[in-house]
This record gives structure tokens, C-alpha cells and sequence, in this order.
């Protein structure tokens, strides 16, 4: 069988690509102490825990794990993290399944740190055709992490307005969430940044960023926005959780998401302090 010499040639720069990803682990590792350092060790100096709210089982890893296992890495261990899932995406029937998948999950991604942490699975409909009452989605969310009505010190993270892929669900947690912070001072939150309407930021996996790193080195420049970058050591721990935890969710198109996805590598964050 005859490889032309193009197709021989993309083989190399992709195999380049995630060579000089596996070779800038210690300087993505620096670099996401460079951002906690900037920009969020003075707002959580005094927090309590993290909390997660995400739609879906799965989510916590095809969306937020560039985001808990840098905080895992650089808070300290008496900070609990809470994962609220306010769906047991029930959509295929497989609600059980996944609720016992979330868990595993989560045990996989915090089971280095030995922190502590805790599951909040609630029960609202999932799927596209679903809209959730914002003061119900934050009661539920209130419920779980607050203490006798009051807000502890927490960090809320979740979904920007777009919710990654628009899904309606996504949505609802980022509502709940600015409804809570609003309603609440003192109570924090980190937004993920869907990039709306930028699919090449969304779909160029670690590239970009890798690229990035050693532009801002050689012309010591830096953006001034937040954000977490997988060092390939944590991006292997990442797809091991989804392959060993989601086994349900595990599809062909799945390996796509994260050979591909620019989430799985990276997240961008607002931080909101009201």
C-alpha cells in the first residue's frame, strides 16, 4: 500500500505535536502555579471548598478536569470538594449506571491527593427539550453545600452563559449559580469559558497553548486572563478516569472529544466575586 508523502508528513508534525506536549510538563506545571499565584491565591486563601456544579455525569471530566486537578495540586488538603451533578442523565434510561459512574469518577480524580470530597446527585430531567427553574437548580445546589441556610466559604464552579455546547442544561447551572453569588456576598465563582463561536479554539487540542507557553517565554509576554493547562501526566489520569469510570459513555465519537477537544487540555476561566 503506497502513504503518500503528505499523509506520512501530518503523521510526523501530530507525533512532533505530542512530543514537545509530554516534554513541556514541567513548564506548563509552572506556569499553572504562575496563574494561581496571580490570580486566585489571594480569593481563596480563606475557602473552606470547592464545589462543582455541573448537568450531567461526565461532565466533571470531559469539561472541568484541567480545573480540579490543578486546584487539587495547589490548594491545601483540609479544602473539600464537592461535586453537585443536578441530572443523573437519564436521558438513554441509564440514570443508575451513571450515578455510580460519577462516583467512581471522582474517587479516580481526587484519589492521589487523599482530600476529601463528596457527590450531591440530584434528579432533574435531562435532555435538550428540559428547562430548569433557576431558584429550584439553586436551591438544590444551596441544599447540598450550604450549612443551616448559611453560605460557607465557598468557590462555586460551573459553565459560562453558552455552556460549552449550548445545552440547555449547561445553561441552567451557570444561572443558578450568578443567581446564588448574586443573592449571597462572599461566595465566589469560576466560570468556564465556552469560546463561543471560535469551533478552531475549541476543537485544536493542546497546540495552541503548548505554542503559546513558549511564545510568552521567548518574548516574556502573558495574557491576563485565567486559565489551567493538563500537564500530560494529569491529561492521562483525565482520560483514565473517563475510561475506567464512564464505561457507559465510552463511544467511538468519545475518543474524538479527546484527541481533539481544546477542554480536555485547558480550561479558561472567569473569576466572579461579588
Amino acid at each position: 500500500m503506497n502513504i503518500s508523502a503528505a499523509s506520512v508528513k501530518i503523521v510526523k508534525l501530530i507525533l512532533l505535536a505530542w512530543l514537545l506536549f509530554v516534554v513541556s510538563t514541567a513548564r506548563i506545571a509552572a506556569r499553572n502555579s504562575l496563574q494561581w499565584s496571580r490570580h486566585l491565591n489571594v480569593a481563596t486563601e480563606q475557602v473552606d471548598s470547592i464545589t462543582l456544579i455541573i448537568a450531567h455525569p461526565d461532565d466533571e471530566v470531559m469539561f472541568f478536569a484541567p480545573t480540579l486537578l490543578q486546584l487539587d495540586h495547589l490548594l491545601p488538603e483540609s479544602v473539600q470538594f464537592n461535586f453537585v451533578c443536578l441530572s443523573k442523565g437519564d436521558a438513554d434510561s441509564l440514570g443508575p449506571i451513571r450515578e455510580r459512574e460519577l462516583r467512581k469518577s471522582a474517587r479516580l480524580l481526587m484519589g492521589r491527593s487523599g482530600r476529601g470530597f463528596e457527590v450531591f446527585q440530584h434528579d432533574f430531567p435531562d435532555g435538550f427539550d428540559e428547562t430548569w427553574d433557576v431558584r429550584s437548580v439553586a436551591s438544590s445546589i444551596e441544599d447540598s453545600v450550604f450549612i443551616d441556610g448559611r453560605a460557607p466559604r465557598t468557590v462555586l464552579v460551573t459553565f459560562d452563559e453558552h455552556g460549552v455546547s449550548g445545552h440547555p442544561n449547561h445553561v441552567a447551572c451557570h444561572r443558578a449559580v450568578k443567581h446564588i453569588v448574586a443573592q449571597r456576598p462572599g461566595v465566589q465563582a469560576l466560570l468556564l469559558k465556552s469560546h463561543h463561536g471560535n469551533i478552531v479554539l475549541k476543537y485544536c487540542g493542546f497546540v495552541y497553548d503548548v505554542l503559546k507557553l513558549y511564545f510568552e517565554t521567548f518574548l516574556e509576554r502573558s495574557d491576563s486572563g485565567l486559565s489551567f493547562v493538563n500537564t500530560f501526566p494529569q491529561y492521562l489520569l483525565a482520560f483514565a478516569s473517563m475510561a475506567n469510570a464512564h464505561e457507559s459513555q465510552l463511544v467511538w465519537y468519545r475518543y474524538g472529544w479527546w484527541s481533539l477537544s481544546r477542554f480536555v487540555f485547558v480550561n479558561d476561566l472567569e473569576v466572579v466575586v461579588q
